[in-house]
């Protein structure tokens, strides 16, 4: 069961307009205090410009760092699922011919699979490619009057069989 908190009852702009409001009177309240510091200071007239402008960039560079780090997590994670998926292809393929029955059709599918799932990659809408829209006429696996494709010759069981990182 949620609880309901505080902030429950607020709606999500009136949430903006309090942090904005809350925000503002800080920068106010941060500007008065310093400026009525300054006026009772003789020792320090001038800012420490570098100070800030040091913290500043370092702020900027975390930043930075932080954003090119979770990319760069990402494009990894990305391109392991894609590793994965074309290994998981690629073993059903050749799990395929020890079956005793429906051999070429199960690698038709997979073929078909494979034919699909490019198109739809290379469209750049991979949802509406894999799932086609409702009424849209249903694409067959295995089209009668198409001879199957048959895999190369030159295909080495070994070395299809390990993995594609190595």
């Amino acid at each position: 069961m949620p609880s309901s908190g505080p902030l429950d009852a607020l709606p999500l702009w009136g949430l903006f307009l309090a942090i904005l409001l809350l925000i503002l009177l800080s920068v106010e309240g941060g500007y008065r205090l310093g400026k009525y510091r300054r006026s009772r200071s003789e020792e320090e007239k001038e800012a420490p410009v570098g100070a800030m402008v040091g913290v500043t960039l370092g702020l900027l560079a975390f930043m930075l760092a932080f954003t090119f780090g979770l990319a760069d997590a990402r494009f990894d994670t990305r391109r392991q699922v894609l590793l994965d998926e074309a290994n998981a292809i690629g073993t059903t393929y050749l799990r395929a011919g020890m079956l005793p029955a429906r051999c070429e059709d199960i690698r038709t599918l997979l073929r078909d699979y494979v034919d699909v799932r490019l198109e739809a990659v290379r469209s750049g809408n991979v949802t509406a490619g894999i799932h086609p829209p409702i009424g849209a006429p249903a694409r067959p696996a295995v089209d009668a009057g198409r001879r199957p494709r048959r895999a190369p010759p030159h295909v080495d069981c070994g070395r299809a069989l390990r993995p594609v990182t190595q």
